[in-house]
């Protein structure tokens, strides 16, 4: 019951998720623009860190997608639980 009601609420954000589309484009472009110009591998170690720099990125990016998301479910999380108190759930 609640896991449907938070999805919903959560697709029904346009500001979250376009904050999080916007945040994921510009990490995305940061850390693109890095190797951008290393179009051809040519030793080992250079392979190794645009493998390390895409792990990094998508650390990053699911850092940033778990810090917003908090904040945002915290305030319905305490919205349940007023309306789980008021038995509207009953």
């Amino acid at each position: 019951m609640v896991y449907i009601r938070m999805s919903t609420v959560y697709w029904r954000s346009p500001s979250y998720n376009r904050t999080r589309l916007i945040t994921g484009a510009a990490i995305s472009l940061l850390f693109g623009s890095v190797y951008a110009s290393q179009r051809v591998v040519t030793n080992e170690s250079q392979l190794n860190s645009i493998c390390n720099s895409i792990y990094i990125s998508s650390f990053v990016l699911g850092l940033t997608a778990y810090a917003t998301v908090l904040t945002f479910f915290e305030q319905e999380r305490n919205m349940f639980y007023r309306h789980k108190a008021a038995l509207m759930y009953d």
